[in-house]
């Protein structure tokens, strides 16, 4: 596992979190934060938004250029992309954490590939890994890691929303 902080120059984080804050930036209604709905029945309001830039080969966003090649050139070393996406999570009463799972692109781990997710903004939301760790919110904070760990989301009850950009891919 890696944390790299002030990940983009500040001017490249700044940039991008205008863009994916903006009010014009096109969000999209998720009803469950895994695949598998109501695996909690504590938990009536694991809604989200996201935000799909890549997937099957192509980019599918107008957005892709402006925020997701500055990422990807940071990484350095990206053989093939798999998937992109961003996650928007509204801020609600108490944390609700996602199932723990293994990003594996739809059950196509077939490929020995890499997670980061890109932390846009402050908060008290984070990620947490099956062995206990957790990775904090930081603005401009990636964190690198193997698709196989079992990871989940925890949402936020402090700033109005969380968002992180989720990148899948293979190394070269």
């Amino acid at each position: 596992m890696i944390i790299k902080d002030n990940f983009l120059v500040a001017r490249g984080h700044e940039n991008l979190f205008k863009t994916i804050t903006s009010p014009h930036f096109p969000w999209y209604y998720q009803n469950s934060m895994t695949r598998h709905l109501n695996y909690l029945k504590d938990q009536q309001d694991n809604s989200y938004f996201s935000h799909l830039f890549y997937s099957d080969h192509q980019p599918l966003s107008n957005y892709y250029e402006d925020i997701i090649t500055p990422l990807i050139s940071t990484l350095g070393n990206v053989k093939s992309i798999m998937i992109v996406r961003a996650n928007l999570y509204i801020k609600k009463d108490r944390a609700y954490s996602s199932r723990f799972h293994t990003d594996d692109c739809d059950g196509v781990n077939k490929y020995n590939h890499k997670t980061a997710i890109f932390y846009v903004n402050r908060n008290n939301g984070y990620t947490k890994f099956e062995d206990g760790k957790k990775v904090e919110s930081i603005p401009n904070r990636m964190l690198i890691f193997d698709a196989s760990l079992r990871h989940c989301a925890v949402t936020q009850t402090d700033d109005d929303r969380r968002i992180v950009i989720n990148i899948n891919y293979i190394e070269k």
